[in-house]
């Protein structure tokens, strides 16, 4: 990840935007609105955005949650290292429940709303009658 910034200043805008379109949705209405809302932004706001994101993720081997947690991605997610850091990260955390969305890529809620609102109505069901 650390080359990426310098990557994506030589990437075409528009190959950039339609490979992230490919890699995060199955369904072809979500693609479509993928790539409208990625229209509305310039190279350097989508790539400011997916550089803030990926900043965010990090490794700190000894933190844990300590509260109910639901760990979610799309069985298709192909974005960067999702599945297997998802696997690692739900083996170690305690109170963790690992669901794989059926049909879904990276915007698995959008891609398959009807699982991923019922996964989580009934987290929120569980969590909320275990206060």
């Amino acid at each position: 990840m650390s080359i990426t910034p310098a990557l994506l200043k030589f990437y075409p805008a528009e190959m950039l935007k339609r490979q992230s379109v490919q890699a995060s949705a199955v369904k072809k209405d979500v693609r479509a609105y993928l790539e409208d809302v990625f229209s509305n932004l310039s190279k350097e706001e989508f790539s400011t955005i997916f550089l803030e994101t990926v900043g965010c993720l990090h490794e700190e081997p000894n933190y844990r949650i300590e509260h109910p947690l639901v760990l979610v991605h799309g069985e298709h997610d192909g974005t960067g290292n999702i599945k297997k850091g998802a696997q690692r990260w739900a083996a170690r955390e305690p109170h963790c429940q690992y669901i794989v969305l059926p049909d879904a890529g990276h915007c698995a809620n959008q891609d398959n709303p009807e699982f991923s609102n019922t996964i989580l109505l009934n987290f929120c069901k569980e969590f909320s009658s275990n206060e």
